[in-house]
């Protein structure tokens, strides 16, 4: 899912967008949970995924990762794509909202989850 110019994220970029990211996935899990499930994220190039991180049902010292959104920025037209990964584990567009003009914007969208694609 290569779209636009190919350039990562500046340091200055990775340290803001992961700022962020980091405040959004603190406060979607309940603290009391949090030694069972939590939520982070990855940073790849212009691609910035959520992932739900499980302790194994079976192994606790195990964990699984399951990723639920990605955005990717594309600079040459200044949006962020939101794609959802859908039970074929493949992403797919966000319908509801196919692109915003900010990283914040894309975490509303998760957190509004008009369609029950992120968090059901």
């Amino acid at each position: 899912m290569r779209e636009g110019t190919a350039v990562a994220f500046s340091d200055e970029e990775i340290a803001r967008y992961s700022a962020i990211a980091s405040a959004f996935c603190e406060r979607k899990v309940p603290v009391h949970v949090h030694h069972q499930v939590w939520i982070g994220f990855k940073i790849r190039g212009q691609s910035i995924a959520l992932i739900e991180y499980r302790v194994h049902w079976k192994v606790e010292t195990n964990t699984t990762e399951h990723p639920i959104a990605q955005t990717t920025y594309n600079r040459k037209t200044e949006e962020w794509r939101l794609y959802w990964m859908r039970a074929d584990l493949k992403w797919h567009g966000y319908q509801p909202c196919p692109s915003t003009d900010t990283f914040e914007k894309f975490l509303e969208e998760m957190d509004l989850d008009a369609c029950g694609c992120f968090f059901g």
